[in-house]
C-alpha cells in the first residue's frame, strides 16, 4: 500500500544504485578511450545507454518533487550606502 505524498525507498534505493554504477561506467568509459580501446568503450557505452533508460523509467515512477515556495511580493527595502565621517573641507574655518 502506498500512502499519498510518500515515496518508496526501493525506487529511491534503486535510483541510487543506478547513478552509482553510471558513475562507475563513465569513469570505465573514459579509460577505455584514453587506452584507444574503442571496441570495449562502445560496449560499455551500450550498458549506460541501457542504464540511463532504466533510470527514466525509475525518476518517472516517483512523484515530483515540491516546488520552491515562491518569494513573497511587495516593497523591497533600499539598500543605503554607509555614511562617511564628515571631514572639514580644507580652507574653512570652524
Amino acid at each position: 500500500m502506498q500512502i499519498a505524498g510518500v515515496t518508496q525507498p526501493s525506487h529511491i534505493l534503486r535510483l541510487a544504485e543506478i547513478e552509482a554504477e553510471l558513475d562507475r561506467l563513465r569513469a570505465q568509459r573514459d579509460q577505455a578511450m584514453s587506452a584507444f580501446r574503442f571496441d570495449e568503450a562502445g560496449d560499455v557505452q551500450r550498458r549506460i545507454t541501457a542504464l540511463e533508460g532504466e533510470r527514466r523509467d525509475v525518476a518517472a515512477a516517483l512523484p515530483a518533487a515540491p516546488l520552491a515556495p515562491s518569494p513573497a511580493i511587495g516593497l523591497v527595502p533600499r539598500l543605503m550606502r554607509p555614511r562617511r565621517p564628515a571631514q572639514p573641507r580644507p580652507g574653512r574655518r570652524r
